[in-house]
């Protein structure tokens, strides 16, 4: 809630490692007045970096006001929630496949209690004397 709630669009480096870093930079940013309020709107965000001190500035301005996101989450919280859904659906399908292979592995083995009867019911030969 307040913070950013999608990525429109951008113009990208080429350089795919810092245009990555920039987006999920977009993703968390919170963007405020100074009197720590802030508004609903549409933002263009622009990124000065310092290639000497290797510092990274950002220079939000406001493009339009309003929109009916407000109270939504936040995208950030989004990809959280969705990573979470997908790994529990992981997990179900690795436990089915684990218990579907269980089964299989089974119903292959051999009976262990006609292996006891069989094993006792007929005498063998000692190696001792």
């Amino acid at each position: 809630m307040g913070q950013v709630v999608r990525v429109a669009h951008g113009d990208l480096t080429g350089d795919h490692a810092f245009d990555l870093v920039v987006v999920g930079n977009a993703m968390q940013m919170w963007i405020r007045h100074p009197d720590g309020s802030a508004e609903t709107g549409t933002y263009s965000v622009n990124y000065d970096y310092d290639p000497k001190t290797h510092t990274l500035v950002r220079h939000p301005s406001l493009v339009s006001r309003g929109g009916t996101w407000a109270n939504t989450p936040g995208a950030a919280t989004n990809i959280l929630n969705d990573m979470a859904r997908q790994q529990k659906e992981l997990q179900a399908l690795y436990k089915a496949q684990k218990a579907k292979s269980d089964a299989e592995k089974a119903k292959n083995l051999p009976d262990i209690n006609a292996a006891v009867r069989r094993s006792m019911s007929t005498p063998s030969a000692s190696p001792h004397p």
